[in-house]
C-alpha cells in the first residue's frame, strides 16, 4: 500500500485497541509494576550513547528513575543510615517534630519505633530519628570553626582590614544543613542548639584563644545566622520535588544557591559579620571586598559539599581517564597561579580555560572535585607571594580573582549538570523509544496474525491499512483509493444471496452521537468462486492524524454451514422417531381394544409389539447420541442380519391383518398374500447370505 509505513500507521490501531478494550496497550507497564528484564536497543541506534559512552539500559528500567534519588549518598554510606524516605538526604525527617518532641534529643528515636543507631528511619507525624552522621558533622564543626577563624586571622591584613581566608560561614551552612528538618524556616529545637553551640565555639574561641575580644561573637553570631538564611533561601528557591535534596541537580537550582550565597555574603559584610567591619558603617570598599571574600569560599564551601555529600542519582556520564583529569588538574594549577604570580598583568580570564575543559569532561561530582582543588590552588597561590600591594582601589587584583573564581567554578558545575541533565533526557528518550518500538512490534505480531479483517480508512474511503485476514476474506487486492462501488468490486452481496448489496446498506455512515454500526451480514464470492458469510461492523475512531473508520470482517460461514447442518439433523431424527412412535401409539391403542372385549392373550400381544415399538426408539436415540459424540471419529462398517427385522416388520403386518379380521371382516386376499410373500423372500435371502 502507498502512503504511510506499517509501522507508523499502527497509532491508529492502538486507538482502535485503546477504544475497543479500554486498555492502553502501549503504557509501559511502566511505569507500574516491574517487568521482566530484556535489553533493547531504541530504533535507528546502532550506537552507544554519544556523549555517556554506554548503551541504552534495559527496557525495564523506568526513565523517572534517572531523576528520583536510588541510593544512599556519601553520607548514607559513611553512616550506615538507610535512606528509604529521609527528610532531607537520609538526615532529618520531612515532617516537623510536635512540641512534645521539641528539645528532645535529635538522636532518639521516634515515638512509632526504634531503629538502629545509623538508620535513619521514616518520618513520623510525631517526630523523626537522625543518623549519627549529623552528630558527626556537629563534631567536626565544632572543631573546623575555630580552625578557620584561626586561618583567617594568620591571613589577615589591619592595615587593609581584610583577610586572605574566610570559611566561618561555609563551615557552618554545611554543618547546619545536616541538622536542617526538612522543611520550611527551622523551627527544630535542636536544630537551634546546634546553631547556638557553633556560635559558641567560634566566638568564644576568637574571644579567648585569639584575643579578639567580645567582636569575636558578634562575628561568630552574623556568620551563623547568615548560614542559615542562605540555606533557607536555597531551599525556598528550589522547586517542590528538589525539596528533597540539598545537591543542585539542575541548572535552575544551581543559580538559586549562587544567589543565596551572593545574599547571605552580602548582608554579613552589612551587619560587621567580619573584622575590620562595623555594624551600620558601610564602607563601599571593606563591603566589596569581604562580600567577594566570603563569596568565594561560601560559594565553593557548599556547592561543592553539598554535591559531594547529598548527590545520590546513578551515574549517566563517564568519567574521563586518569590522565585526562591529571591534565585539567595541572592546567588549573597553572592558570591560578600566573595571576598571583604576576597581579599587573590583566590574564586572570586564563582560569576560564580549564574551567570549561572541566565542565566539558567532567562528571557533577567530578566538576565539584575540580572546584575545591582550584580554590586551594589559588589560596596557595595567594600564600606564595605577598598580595598587600594589589589591594589598591574598590576592584582590586585579588578581588577580581575572586570573582572570576566563583565564575569559573559556577560554570565548571554548570556545564556537568547540562550534560548530566542532556544525558537523562536522552537516556529517557532510549527507554521511551524502546518501550514504543516494543509496543510497535507487538501491536503489528497481533494486527498480522488475528484471524478477523480488519480495514482501516479515512471518511472519504481511502483505505488507510488493512491486515492478511481482511485481503483473506474480501478475495481479492485491497485499493487505496474508493473505487465507484464498494459492494460491485468486492462482489458483496446480501446475507442471503438473492441480490447484490448497495453501498448505502454498507457501515459507511453513522448516526448522530454514535460510535459503532450494528453488525450487518452480506455474502462475498472472491475471485476463486469462494463464497463467504462475512458480518460486518463499522466503528469510528479518533487518532492523533484525524478520524477513521474502522470495519471489522468475521468469517461466519462456518456458523452458517453448523447451522444447516443442525437443521437437517433435526429434521432427519424427527422423521426417523415418527415411525416408532406412531407404531407404539397404534399397539398401545391395539391393547386397549383388545382388552375391552375381553381378550386378554391379544392385549398382551399389542402390549409385547408396544414394548418392542419403544425398545426400537430407544435404540435410534442411543444412535443418535453416539453419532453426535463420535461424528468426528472413524466409522467402521459391520455386517447386520435382516431376518430379525423383516420378521419384525411381517409379523406386526400379520398381527394387525388378524386384528381386523377380527373386527372388519376377512382381509382381500392380495395383501395377505404379499405379506407371506414378503416373509419368505426374507427367509431365502438370510439362508442363501
Amino acid at each position: 500500500m502507498a502512503g504511510r509505513s506499517t509501522r507508523s500507521r499502527l497509532v491508529d490501531v492502538g486507538a482502535m485497541a485503546r477504544r475497543l478494550t479500554g486498555a492502553d496497550l502501549g503504557a509501559p507497564s511502566g511505569r507500574s509494576g516491574s517487568r521482566a528484564s530484556g535489553s533493547s536497543r531504541a530504533p535507528g541506534s546502532d550506537t552507544d550513547d554519544p556523549e555517556t559512552g554506554a548503551p541504552p539500559r534495559r527496557l525495564d528500567s523506568r526513565a523517572d528513575d534517572l531523576d528520583t534519588e536510588s541510593g544512599p549518598g556519601l553520607l548514607g554510606v559513611v553512616g550506615g543510615g538507610s535512606s528509604a524516605e529521609p527528610g532531607v538526604d537520609g538526615l532529618g525527617s520531612s515532617e516537623e517534630p510536635s512540641s512534645s518532641q521539641e528539645g528532645g534529643s535529635p538522636g532518639g528515636p521516634a515515638s512509632s519505633g526504634e531503629g538502629e543507631p545509623g538508620d535513619t528511619g521514616s518520618p513520623s507525624p510525631t517526630g523523626a530519628r537522625r543518623g549519627r552522621m549529623p552528630w558527626v558533622f556537629f563534631g567536626v564543626g565544632l572543631v573546623a570553626g575555630p580552625v578557620t577563624l584561626t586561618m583567617a586571622m594568620r591571613s589577615y591584613y589591619p592595615q587593609l582590614g581584610i583577610s586572605e581566608f574566610w570559611a566561618v560561614m561555609s563551615t557552618s551552612a554545611v554543618v547546619l544543613s545536616a541538622w536542617w528538618p526538612g522543611r520550611g524556616v527551622p523551627r527544630d529545637r535542636a536544630f537551634w542548639l546546634v546553631a547556638g553551640a557553633l556560635t559558641a565555639s567560634v566566638g568564644g574561641w576568637g574571644a579567648v584563644v585569639l584575643g579578639m575580644g567580645w567582636p569575636a561573637a558578634w562575628t561568630a553570631v552574623v556568620n551563623v545566622l547568615m548560614a542559615v538564611l542562605a540555606l533557607a533561601i536555597y531551599r525556598a528557591g528550589l522547586p517542590g520535588d528538589g525539596r528533597q535534596s540539598w545537591a543542585p541537580g539542575a541548572p535552575g537550582q544551581l543559580a538559586a544557591l549562587l544567589g543565596a550565597c551572593i545574599t547571605a555574603a552580602l548582608l554579613g559584610a552589612v551587619f560587621g559579620g567580619y573584622p575590620g567591619l562595623q555594624p551600620g558603617a558601610l564602607d563601599p570598599r571593606g563591603v566589596l571586598w569581604w562580600t567577594s571574600r566570603d563569596l568565594v569560599n561560601l560559594w565553593i564551601g557548599t556547592s561543592t559539599f553539598f554535591l559531594l555529600l547529598y548527590w545520590r542519582r546513578p551515574a549517566v556520564l563517564t568519567p574521563p581517564s586518569t590522565w585526562h583529569a591529571v591534565a585539567i588538574c595541572a592546567t588549573g594549577a597553572v592558570c591560578m597561579y600566573l595571576p598571583r604570580a604576576f597581579p599587573d598583568l590583566p590574564i586572570s580570564w586564563i582560569s576560564l580555560a580549564p574551567a570549561l575543559w572541566a565542565g566539558m569532561t567532567l562528571t557533577p561530582i567530578g566538576a565539584a572535585a575540580y572546584a575545591i582543588y582550584a580554590a586551594a590552588a589559588s589560596v596557595i597561590a595567594a600564600g606564595l607571594y605577598d598580595q598587600e600591594p594589589g589591594y589598591s582601589g574598590i576592584i582590586s587584583v585579588p578581588i577580581v580573582i575572586d570573582l572570576m573564581l566563583v565564575f569559573c567554578s559556577f560554570l565548571t558545575i554548570l556545564l556537568a549538570l547540562f550534560r548530566d541533565q542532556r544525558a537523562r533526557l536522552a537516556h529517557a528518550l532510549d527507554v521511551e523509544r524502546a518501550a514504543a518500538q516494543d509496543t510497535s512490534d507487538l501491536l503489528e505480531a497481533v494486527f498480522e496474525t488475528m484471524s478477523d479483517g480488519m480495514l482501516l480508512a479515512t471518511p472519504g474511503g481511502r483505505v488507510v491499512m488493512h491486515n492478511q485476514a481482511a485481503r483473506r476474506m474480501l478475495g481479492r487486492a485491497i485499493p487505496d483509493r474508493a473505487p465507484d462501488s464498494w459492494t460491485a468490486y468486492f462482489g458483496v452481496r446480501t446475507a442471503d444471496g438473492s441480490r447484490p448489496a448497495r453501498d448505502d446498506e454498507l457501515p459507511l455512515s453513522f448516526p448522530d452521537a454514535a460510535r459503532s454500526t450494528p453488525t450487518r451480514i452480506f455474502t462475498i464470492t472472491n475471485s476463486d468462486g469462494d463464497r463467504r458469510i462475512v458480518a460486518l461492523t463499522g466503528h469510528l475512531l479518533d487518532s492523533p492524524h484525524g478520524r477513521r473508520v474502522m470495519f471489522l470482517f468475521h468469517d461466519i460461514s462456518a456458523e452458517h454451514a453448523r447451522d444447516r447442518q443442525l437443521r437437517g439433523f433435526a429434521g432427519t431424527v424427527a422423521h426417523d422417531l415418527k415411525g416408532p412412535l406412531t407404531a407404539l401409539s397404534g399397539w398401545v391403542e391395539a391393547a386397549a381394544d383388545e382388552i375391552s372385549v375381553d381378550d386378554t392373550a391379544a392385549g398382551r400381544q399389542a402390549l409385547a409389539r408396544a414394548r418392542a415399538a419403544s425398545t426400537r426408539m430407544r435404540r435410534l436415540i442411543d444412535d443418535y447420541l453416539a453419532f453426535t459424540v463420535a461424528r468426528e471419529g472413524l466409522l467402521r462398517l459391520r455386517e447386520v442380519p435382516l431376518e430379525p427385522v423383516t420378521r419384525e416388520v411381517v409379523d406386526g403386518f400379520a398381527d394387525a391383518d388378524r386384528r381386523l379380521r377380527r373386527h372388519r371382516g376377512p382381509r382381500p386376499q392380495g395383501a395377505a398374500g404379499r405379506g407371506r410373500r414378503l416373509a419368505r423372500g426374507g427367509r431365502r435371502r438370510a439362508g442363501g447370505r
